[in-house]
């Protein structure tokens, strides 16, 4: 182990302290953001900006990823990308279906006609 004179772990315990009460006015932000009455798609994004922003401090200072190499960056940003790509793909099919009733061995059709009673008019 290295040797940290005085000086050095008082600056980290300043950084420590600082990061924390930022992410104490994360979280207060984040509290009232739930409480006022944003549109669902605008909160949902606070929610999540404020959520990545309080989850970068903690791997960056907490995780000590702020000194790693270059290499742990390009595995997040995969990481990051298969993340947003797989919201993506689940929002892109949310509305295949939206608002039908699909009934699980019928599909959409045929659930469609075994519930109004046609069979399509056959």
């Amino acid at each position: 182990m290295s040797e940290h004179n005085a000086e050095q772990v008082h600056h980290q315990i300043k950084i420590y302290i600082r990061v924390f009460a930022t992410l104490a006015v994360l979280t207060a932000a984040t509290v009232l953001a739930s409480r006022a009455q944003f549109a669902p798609a605008l909160a949902i994004f606070i929610g999540l900006a404020i959520a990545a922003v309080k989850g970068g401090l903690v791997a960056s200072f907490f995780m000590h990823l702020k000194t790693e190499t270059r290499w742990i960056y390009g595995v997040l940003l995969l990481t990051a990308f298969f993340f947003v790509a797989l919201f993506g793909l689940m929002f892109m099919t949310t509305n295949d279906t939206f608002g039908e009733v699909v009934h699980p061995d019928l599909g959409t059709q045929a659930a469609d006609q075994h519930e109004t009673g046609h069979d399509g008019g056959h």
